[in-house]
């Protein structure tokens, strides 16, 4: 099966479509010519120019997409170097599964803060936490932001990042609600990373596309077994 990248075919598939797209392009002209009374190498020449503008258009957007390819390996690298070791210190204080609805609440209240042991913490490693946690979601909500503007590529970050941006918006998933139902305690609309929650949409619609197939196969299936 062809490769759908050019760069990745062949050089005799490479001269096969050389060889169609000049085809086309003298039927072209000569189709042109008899169309609208021109000499045909006029129609061939203005046929060449269109295709000429038509390649350089081609080649803008391509070296385009390779820039935004770019942008969007070396934002994330940078997050990912730039939070790893915050990442470990929650994981050592916090756990390295989902924050508690407790641990939540007490990150956005006065309520104590405990450890993954159930310990509570100090005042300052609570508040260290904290800063540590939107140090990690403010990073990510920048680069969703990039993603939803068209800045960065979302298919690159889904490629070498998917997993764990899904799995760390999940992990702090309940100190965002907590954010925001406190917000509207006091009155106030928070918003606070409504980009990134879109992201993770985007980013973990194939699993959930994955598991839904699985579900209405299984449906299937326990249909035909009770037919039977």
């Amino acid at each position: 099966m062809r490769s759908p990248n050019p760069r990745l075919w062949s050089t005799k598939a490479k001269a096969i479509n050389l060889g169609v797209l000049l085809l086309v392009l003298v039927g072209g002209a000569i189709l042109f010519a008899r169309l609208s009374h021109n000499p045909w190498p006029q129609s061939l020449a203005a046929v060449v120019a269109l295709s000429s503008l038509v390649a350089t258009a081609v080649a803008a957007y391509n070296a385009f997409a390779r820039s935004r390819r770019k942008d969007t390996l070396a934002a994330f690298s940078l997050w990912s170097d730039k939070h790893y070791p915050v990442r470990v210190a929650l994981s050592k204080q916090l756990g390295s599964h989902r924050i508690s609805r407790e641990q939540a609440l007490a990150l956005v209240t006065a309520a104590p803060l405990n450890d993954k042991n159930g310990a509570p913490l100090s005042q300052e490693d609570k508040q260290q936490a904290r800063e540590q946690i939107c140090e990690v979601l403010n990073g990510l909500e920048r680069l969703a932001t990039g993603v939803n503007l068209g800045i960065y590529d979302e298919r690159v970050l889904r490629k070498i990042g998917g997993t764990i941006i899904v799995r760390t918006y999940e992990r702090f998933e309940p100190y965002i609600r907590a954010r925001h139902s406190e917000a509207a305690a006091e009155g106030q609309q928070s918003k606070a990373y409504e980009q990134l929650a879109i992201l993770v949409k985007i980013l973990d619609m194939p699993r959930l596309d994955a598991t839904r197939k699985n579900m209405r196969d299984d449906i299937d299936r326990g249909r035909l077994e009770a037919l039977r």
